[in-house]
């Protein structure tokens, strides 16, 4: 019997603290603008993004550099606190060719564009969650490498990661 009871103390106890930490857990700030940088398609390979929206979910835009090259992308974005997922047309990647030929060889570098899916989640790093790392995984297709002389197409489809530092622009500060 004194087991039981003791066991019934420390769980209720322990109930009781985890709802009481859960109530002083701030909300989530109600952003306009999300904006960051990072790696992946989402800023434009090796760049910065925004999504600009009601708590991350909107219109998101990412614009970045590879290999010389500009690269972007331009989509929407859902977000329920920290999961989101974005669809977009853009950049993932970069191939490079090398063609021979009866007179010599060329090489062709061309940026693999196309739709692009990612989906991930937000890890607050302060207690206001206003700053936030990104991780995510996707997939882009639809981008190809060809070359018109010999009339040869492939495409080429990708799985890729996205990484980023991301602050929340918010109307509201929490305390």
């Amino acid at each position: 019997m004194k087991k039981f009871l003791f066991t019934g103390f420390i769980f209720l106890t322990t109930l009781n603290f985890s709802f009481s930490q859960q109530a002083e857990k701030p909300p989530y700030p109600k952003s306009f603008a999300d904006i960051g940088i990072g790696l992946g398609p989402n800023y434009g390979i090796f760049g910065v993004k925004t999504v600009i929206g009601y708590k991350g979910s909107g219109l998101m835009v990412g614009l970045g550099k590879l290999e010389g090259f500009l690269a972007y992308e331009i989509g929407l974005q859902g977000s329920i606190k920290w999961w989101f997922v974005n669809v977009g047309y853009g950049v993932y990647g970069v191939a490079t060719t090398e063609f021979y030929y009866y007179y010599g060889q060329t090489e062709k570098t061309s940026l693999l564009k196309g739709i692009i899916i990612n989906t991930g989640g937000k890890i607050n790093l302060i207690r206001s969650k206003n700053l936030f790392l990104e991780l995510g995984i996707g997939y882009g297709q639809g981008g190809y490498i060809e070359d018109d002389f010999i009339g040869y197409r492939e495409n080429i489809n990708a799985v890729n990661f996205v990484a980023g530092l991301n602050y929340r622009i918010s109307s509201n500060i929490q305390k």
